[in-house]
């Protein structure tokens, strides 16, 4: 198709000079010349000049087309055999470069390379943040290994480094320094983790045996950095909210303390702390799909824009489910603005119905916005803000909760 349209292009080209050579040379000659014999003349020599400029212009359009044809082919066995977002080889020739070794039989070491999280970078920030890293990852890897080493993108967000000449040591020793290397990815605000398997093939074992060798390393390694990843990811989300919204980490630190607090005066067990406190951190991470005009306008809210503003607890629910490390905590952030009369939102539960730690995060969250300053307010007093708990009892918040909290910090500080 690609030469089809050359031939035409070239032919159209050509015949486009020929026509207008003929006709302007012709009528020259003709306003020019008067006589019979001269213009035979002139027309012999127009001829001759003809060939040779219609042969040189033949040239280099078929040069110009025969060099865009080698480049496209180049394009073309470059997309076959590497990967175009960053530019290392592909998951083909990462197999083929197996089937070749296991061909020649020679002793080769093999270390696998996941990010952890990339997905849900991609969900929080955008896919161009996601490429980013993988990007900055891949050229890590690329500048960390040696020259002579077969690097690949094997997967979504996965790496595979082929090592020959090389013996068993050595490539614990570079996946040793690879890992201290990786165990934090930063690229701006971003933080991430990767996890790293390895095997090494001495005995002609097929690539086969080998790779699965490598990914139980690598399933091992994720298992051990479960910690450092859960972390990473709760920072992640972290980061993106306060980027996004008007939420501060000084908000959720108070929040914390007064959480912390507050769930030791109602004899909480361990666990649920610890997702109290996991909650005043993130229960608002819904927001970060809430439009930049809605989410950070300073003044009030239309309706139109309070009913998607509304909506940041049902997205918050859906991104919580979807992430395995605060997954338990998605109901949580579905419920947080339920009341306890039944007039929130989304569902309109009532009383009891609504979690233990919505209800106890709706009071903590109520009471830090009354008593900080916000973009749209100025703070209230203490007095002032538990006067409007009061007021609030029974129809926003748990009569007993607003009891136990205002018993709680009337007589100490959490700021």
């Amino acid at each position: 198709m690609v030469a089809n349209t050359s031939a035409v292009k070239v032919a159209g080209i050509y015949f486009l000079f020929s026509m207008i050579w003929i006709i302007v040379t012709d009528y020259l000659l003709m306003v020019w010349i008067d006589d019979i014999g001269d213009f035979h003349l002139y027309s012999s020599g127009k001829g001759l000049i003809f060939i040779a400029v219609s042969a040189s212009l033949i040239y280099f359009l078929i040069r110009h087309e025969l060099l865009k044809l080698h480049a496209a082919r180049e394009n073309i066995t470059l997309l076959e055999t590497h990967d175009p977002l960053t530019g290392l080889f592909n998951r083909s020739q990462y197999e083929q470069s197996l089937k070749a070794l296991d061909k020649r039989q020679v002793p080769y070491g093999l270390i696998l390379f996941d990010i952890n999280g990339l997905r849900l970078i991609n969900e929080l920030y955008d896919y161009d943040t996601g490429n980013a890293l993988l990007r900055d990852v891949a050229g890590r890897i690329a500048n960390a290994i040696p020259a002579s080493a077969f690097l690949a993108r094997s997967g979504g967000d996965a790496f595979a480094v082929l090592l020959e000449d090389v013996d068993a040591d050595e490539v614990k020793q570079l996946a040793e320094t690879l890992q201290a290397s990786f165990n934090q990815i930063q690229l701006g605000k971003l933080q991430s983790t990767m996890a790293l398997g390895y095997a090494f093939n001495a005995t002609q074992k097929p690539s086969r045996d080998v790779v699965a060798e490598a990914e139980k390393a690598l399933s091992q390694s994720k298992l051990a950095d479960s910690t450092s990843s859960s972390n990473a990811v709760i920072n992640s989300i972290k980061t993106a909210l306060y980027e996004r919204s008007d939420e501060t980490e000084q908000h959720a630190q108070r929040m914390q303390r007064l959480a912390r607090a507050f769930g030791q005066r109602l004899d909480l067990p361990y666990t649920a702390l610890n997702d109290l406190e996991m909650l005043t951190m993130l229960h608002d991470i819904g927001k970060i799909g809430i439009d930049d005009a809605v989410l950070k306008k300073p003044g009030r809210l239309t309706d139109a824009e309070y009913e998607m503003m509304k909506q940041h607890t049902t997205i918050g629910y859906k991104m919580a489910t979807t992430i395995q490390e605060i997954e338990h905590i998605a109901y949580f952030i579905l419920t947080h603005h339920e009341w306890y009369d039944g007039r929130g939102y989304p569902k309109g539960l009532k009383g009891e119905a609504i979690p233990l730690l919505s209800r106890v995060l709706a009071i903590i969250d109520a009471y830090d916005v009354m008593t900080h300053d916000r973009v749209y307010k100025k703070a209230v007093t203490k007095l002032e803000a538990i006067a409007e708990l009061r007021r609030c009892q029974g129809t926003q918040f748990d009569p007993a909760l607003i009891d136990t909290f205002i018993d709680m910090i009337s007589n100490q500080t959490y700021d």
